[in-house]
C-alpha cells in the first residue's frame, strides 16, 4: 500500500483526476461485463424449473421448439405471485382469502405440470436428435 501511496501522492492534481477516470472506466468495464456474461448464458426450460422468474427468457432452440410443439404461450410459464394472481384475476375479488389460495394454488400446479410436459417434449426432440445422428 505505501509504495501505491507514494506514486499517488507524486501527482499532480490533473494527474491524480485522469487517475481515478481511469479507475472508474476499469470499474464500469468489469460491471457491464459481469451483467453481459449473466445475459448472455442461455437459457432452457429446465431454468424454469429451478428458478421461476418472469424475468428468465428462454434461448435454446430447443426449448423454444418445444414450446412451440406444447401449444402452450411462454408467458404461462411465467411465475405470478400470489399478489399479482390477485391483481390478474379480478373474478376472484369476491372469494375470501381460503378459496382464492386455492385457485392460485391450482393454476400455480397447473404451470409446473406445463413446464414438466415441455421439459419431456424437449428431451424427446434431444433422444431423437441423437439417433438421428447415429
Amino acid at each position: 500500500m505505501q509504495p501505491f501511496l507514494s506514486f499517488y501522492n507524486s501527482l499532480d492534481v490533473l494527474n491524480k483526476i485522469m487517475f481515478f477516470g481511469i479507475i472508474i472506466v476499469i470499474i464500469l468495464t468489469i460491471i457491464t461485463l459481469i451483467i453481459y456474461s449473466k445475459k448472455s448464458k442461455i437459457k432452457t426450460i429446465l431454468d424454469f424449473q429451478s428458478q421461476p422468474s418472469n424475468k428468465t427468457k428462454i434461448k435454446s432452440p430447443r426449448s423454444l421448439q418445444a414450446i412451440q410443439y406444447s401449444g402452450y404461450n411462454i408467458e404461462d410459464l411465467y411465475y405470478v405471485t400470489f399478489k399479482e394472481f390477485q391483481q390478474s384475476h379480478p373474478e376472484t375479488i369476491t372469494m375470501n382469502q381460503k378459496d382464492q389460495k386455492k385457485r392460485y394454488n391450482f393454476l400455480e400446479e397447473l404451470r409446473k405440470n406445463k413446464i414438466n410436459e415441455i421439459v419431456e417434449i424437449r428431451n424427446k426432440i434431444m433422444e431423437s436428435e441423437k439417433q438421428d445422428e447415429n
